[in-house]
């Protein structure tokens, strides 16, 4: 019961964030058809140096076009359906959890919905009809698969934001930090050079983020296997896992307002 009605709130929020990106259409169609564009011309700009005219790779390239589209997909969905997230690191410096410290719901998932960023429609675009496309010509056993491996990718990036966003609790100023990691993390789950990364690597990458939100989704995808589900269950159980336990701990160290103001003051 509580899932759905933190679904319903989610949801709710979000129509609101559509109607105000909507106002202006000309600038939602801008934002959206400029990100479609740039992930389409990344996409084929890295098809066109290593896959055209190589048949020999045609296993390689279907598995960097899933590669590519689930991580635009479910980068996109987290920025447009939980927007708030990419934006926790901030929100924890100027002390802007105490609007949803005050309400009875869970403030992680009350910050959560307090942003939308509309370029991000432009990656859910092209990722969603990449996928489709995918899913439609591999079946339906493959369509199911597809669906729970973007579930699990989403989870994951839900997971990597809210850890980067927990970094100020403990350490101050780390703007510059996080930008870079989060691209470290695009880095990993977008170019194909790790899709063959070696059993004792994978053991390694699990214990972060970085792998339940691409790579082991594509190596699942690509090559069906208990063994490989099961690794992403694992990988996103201990994700989340460890996600709300440091972002309890680090609500123990949040500073309000009014306390960041005297400290800066001082």
């Amino acid at each position: 019961m509580r899932f759905w009605r933190s679904l319903r709130l989610i949801l709710t929020a979000n129509r609101f964030h559509f109607m105000a990106h909507w106002s202006t259409p000309a600038h939602f169609w801008a934002g959206v058809i400029g990100m479609f564009v740039n992930n389409f011309l990344a996409l084929f700009g890295v098809w066109a140096m290593l896959f055209a005219g190589k048949p020999e790779l045609a296993v390689q390239c279907d598995a960097y076009l899933v590669l590519n589209l689930l991580t635009m997909l479910t980068f996109g969905l987290l920025h447009v359906f939980l927007g708030g997230l990419t934006e926790l690191d901030k929100q924890v410096v100027d002390g802007g959890l105490d609007s949803v410290l005050v309400s009875s719901r869970n403030p992680l998932l009350m910050m959560s919905i307090t942003q939308s960023h509309l370029p991000s429609w432009g990656d859910v675009l092209m990722g969603g009809v990449g996928l489709v496309i995918l899913g439609v010509r591999g079946g339906f056993v493959f369509s199911f698969e597809l669906l729970l491996m973007v579930i699990c990718s989403f989870i994951g990036f839900a997971c990597v934001f809210t850890l980067l966003g927990c970094v100020p609790f403990w350490f101050s100023r780390p703007e510059r930090l996080n930008p870079v990691l989060i691209n470290v993390v695009l880095a990993f789950n977008t170019y194909p050079a790790l899709l063959d990364y070696p059993n004792r690597f994978r053991w390694f990458l699990v214990l972060g983020p970085v792998a339940v939100v691409g790579l082991i989704p594509t190596e699942f995808l690509s090559h069906p296997s208990l063994s490989v589900l099961a690794l992403e269950v694992l990988g996103v159980v201990m994700v989340v896992s460890l996600t709300l336990v440091l972002f309890s701990l680090g609500l123990k160290r949040y500073q309000s307002t009014p306390m960041i103001s005297l400290r800066r003051g001082a």
